[in-house]
């Protein structure tokens, strides 16, 4: 089939098969998507807590009343580490070990 596929482009293989019937659609490249008018609309700014760099995101789908959802804050990385390992049964020793590998590993090794 690839040998087949290969004998045309996309939109003409679109072409073909929406001439036919046959509901399609072409798989977009990530710089396809980005630059397509219907996704730009789905496209929000989340803030950053820290008052760092916000970055874009796709916005919900949903909507109540109307009214979509502004966006929020992320949490900072690591922000609610200490409560997650608490509610996983941690005590309060395993997660300061943790707070101090992490905090070695910050101090030693690449930054994300």
């Amino acid at each position: 089939m690839q040998r087949v596929f290969l004998t045309a482009s996309r939109d003409e293989w679109l072409g073909c098969l929406e001439a036919d019937g046959i509901i399609c659609a072409a798989v977009q490249s990530i710089e396809e998507v980005l630059d397509d008018p219907q996704a730009a609309q789905a496209w929000v700014d989340i803030p950053s807590r820290s008052g760092g760099e916000s970055f874009r995101s796709v916005a919900g789908p949903v909507d109540f009343n109307h009214e979509v959802a502004a966006p929020r804050a992320v949490a900072a990385l690591g922000e609610h580490t200490a409560e997650v390992l608490r509610e996983a049964g941690l005590s309060a020793e395993e997660i300061g070990a943790v707070a101090a590998m992490r905090e070695a590993q910050e101090s030693n090794g690449p930054k994300l």
